[in-house]
């Protein structure tokens, strides 16, 4: 059997971690010992993560790599001595030092960086990330392949770097099963079905636009009442977010839900998926909401991170003003899917 580590920062709410969960949920372990190394107790995915896989947490002081000089962290980490062997190390959150350090200490016969942002539009509105990115900018050439997450993604990211590697696109899977068997299950909310629901989901971050979706409901009353946001998530623009509601008199307009487990009973109940994110990867909630066949809104420069060809209202106030409830219809994905399973088995396998 090939062993396999997975280098991620936490399973919170979020994205990156819930398209983790769905590679780990169809990998064969008849074939594969996998070990997830985490940095973080937040499990919030943990009821959904396959038996099969094993947690190895890490000590903080991994955190302290986050504050040091890639090169000094690097020569630190090596020191480190963890001696099993992998065949393929994936770090599938490159997003700070430690899961670098950590990945690249491993030992294996591959390395694997996944890229699941726009890298250039990222760093357009983070000082942070920029910050970074730049001081982290080397970490590129240890690895043997990089995937992004969709075209538009990878081709921001060689835009940063220029490199002589092996980049391949591997799209997020989405369980089509999963959602087909929860998205039946009770809500704890009762949802006016005379109007026309809206949701949008994500982390509770600047990146995600939320902030815009307020301004665009504002606008929207004007025009029609009979019209409803639920915003899913946690993070921690969510009292900004809450204020700015509260500011603008969108109370009766705008609702917002702890984030769940199961999304889909939402997204099952509503008539379409909203987004105004400022920046995607590969947006696995919106793929969600097609997969219901959910109307999909969305800003047209958004739509170069999609994988699939979607239908998308991108004139978004001109559409809410007179949209009516859509006759849904469930996409199973099965192509779309398969073929990524196909792209992760030759990536772990090569």
């Amino acid at each position: 059997m090939k062993n396999i580590a997975f280098v991620t920062n936490n399973l919170a709410l979020g994205g990156i971690q819930k398209s983790l969960i769905n590679i780990l949920n169809i990998i064969d372990y008849n074939e594969y010992n996998v070990d997830l190394y985490l940095f973080s107790d937040e499990l919030f995915y943990r009821d959904i993560l396959n038996k099969n896989v094993h947690i190895i947490s890490l000590n903080k002081y991994f955190g302290l790599f986050n504050y040091l000089p890639f090169r000094i962290s690097n020569a630190i980490c090596h020191k480190i001595n963890i001696s099993k062997y992998y065949d393929v190390v994936i770090n599938y959150d490159p997003s700070t030092f430690n899961t670098t350090e950590l990945s690249l200490t491993l030992n294996a016969n591959k390395y694997v960086l996944y890229n699941h942002n726009d890298i250039k539009e990222m760093n357009k509105h983070s000082i942070k990330m920029l910050y970074h990115d730049h001081i982290t900018k080397s970490k590129y050439h240890k690895y043997d392949t990089i995937v992004s997450v969709s075209d538009e993604s990878l081709n921001s990211l060689k835009t940063f770097i220029k490199l002589k590697k092996e980049y391949l696109v591997i799209p997020n899977i989405i369980n089509t099963t999963d959602i087909q068997n929860k998205c039946h299950d009770k809500l704890g909310i009762k949802i006016d079905n005379k109007k026309y629901n809206l949701i949008s989901m994500g982390r509770l971050t600047y990146q995600k636009g939320f902030d815009i979706l307020v301004y665009d409901m504002k606008e929207l009353i004007k025009f029609r009442k009979d019209i409803h946001l639920y915003i899913l998530g946690e993070g921690e623009y969510k009292d900004t977010l809450i204020k700015l509601i509260d500011k603008n008199n969108l109370n009766d307009y705008i609702t917002i839900l702890n984030s769940d487990d199961n999304p889909y009973k939402y997204l099952n109940q509503m008539d379409g998926y909203i987004t105004e994110s400022r920046y995607e990867g590969c947006c696995i909630s919106l793929l969600e909401a097609y997969t219901l066949g959910l109307d999909i809104i969305a800003p047209v420069y958004l739509t170069r991170y999609l994988p699939l060809k979607i239908e998308v209202h991108n004139n978004i106030l001109e559409y809410l003003k007179t949209c009516s409830k859509p006759t849904k219809e469930f996409h199973n994905l099965n192509s779309y899917n398969r073929d990524i399973v196909e792209k992760i088995d030759k990536l772990i396998e090569k």
